[in-house]
Formats: C-alpha cells, structure tokens, sequence
C-alpha cells in the first residue's frame, strides 16, 4: 500500500537514494561536484540556491519502511501567489506503478490549500512535460536554458548540499504553468 506523507527522519536515507537515480549529486566527500561529468568540464550554475525543507513543502511516497519517491516546492513569487514545483522523482524499481501521479496530486492541493493562484514548473524531458500536460492541465508559457542547481536541503539542524544539472540531451527547459481552475 502506497502512502503519501511528510518525511520523518527515518526516510532519509531513501529518500536521499531516490535524489540520487535523479542525478542529484550530494556534495561533501566526492572529488567532483558533479560526477557525471568529466574533472575538467566547466559546469554553469545559477546563482540562486534552492532551498528545500526536507520538515515542510516535502512529500515522501513510502509503501512500509521503503520510501518509493519525494517530491518537494516551494514559492517562485509568493506576492503573486505563483508556487513552483522544485523536485519530483520516483525509485526506479517503484516507476509504472502511480507513485508520481500521486505525489504530484499531494503537493498540488498542498500549494492550492496554501494559497497558490497557479503553479510553475520546469522540465527539459518531453514525457515529463506531456505527463504534466495530460494529467494536470499545464500548458507551456516560455522557455530557459539548462543550468546546474545548487540545493540546499535542510532537516531541523542539519544540511546537505547537492548539485542537479537535469536531463541529458536537453539545453533548454520548458516553462509550464497551470492556474487555479
């Protein structure tokens, strides 16, 4: 039985793993910052750090003790009530069975119950963008090019820097939206 919930400190570690098949590299001991890289590749980061409450505005999707996914958002302009999606990813032996379908479904209602007037969203991967399309009502308002992201993900006292560029192949992201409706 699949279970969406806020993530308790116990799902860390999965959690992590899951940021992980995302190609989301924690920085710390590794050489590199962004080992799906060569050593010498330049890497273009964007300036503002994502910061991610791992106790507020994050979704874990478990089936027992096994977290199967996570998701997390925050506010692109909280003046505008414009919420932005940030993180959503799926543990490759739990893809196929609804569990982005149903994290995406939490954090939506989470933003609409918080305020939001509409949500943004960026992906570079054409299933991702027609998945979001056909499920959800977003449509695509613009586009920007693909940048690595510092995120900062912070539980109580404690945090862990990690670096996401996003999916391969791509230069650009498409801006996606959807309002209240």
């Amino acid at each position: 039985m699949i279970d969406i919930r806020s993530p308790l400190e116990r799902d860390l570690d999965g959690l992590f793993a899951c940021l992980r098949g995302y190609h989301l590299h924690l920085l710390g001991d590794e050489p590199l910052a962004d080992s799906d890289y060569p050593e010498d590749a330049l890497l273009t980061v964007r300036n503002r750090i994502a910061e991610i409450r791992l106790d507020t505005n994050s979704f874990v999707a478990v089936d027992g003790d096994e977290v199967l996914g996570f998701c997390c958002w925050d506010w692109h302009d909280r003046e505008q009530r414009a919420a932005k999606t940030v993180i959503i990813t799926v543990a490759r032996a739990a893809r196929e069975r609804g569990v982005g379908r149903l994290l995406q479904e939490a954090r939506m209602q989470r933003m609409w119950d918080d305020g939001a007037a509409s949500i943004h969203t960026w992906s570079a991967d054409p299933a991702s963008i027609a998945w979001y399309e056909r499920h959800f009502g977003y449509r695509r308002i613009g586009e920007t090019p693909i940048r690595h992201a510092l995120h900062r993900f912070r539980w109580r006292d404690r945090v862990w820097w990690g670096l996401h560029r996003g999916t391969f192949g791509y230069d650009t992201l498409q801006h996606l939206v959807v309002e209240r409706g």
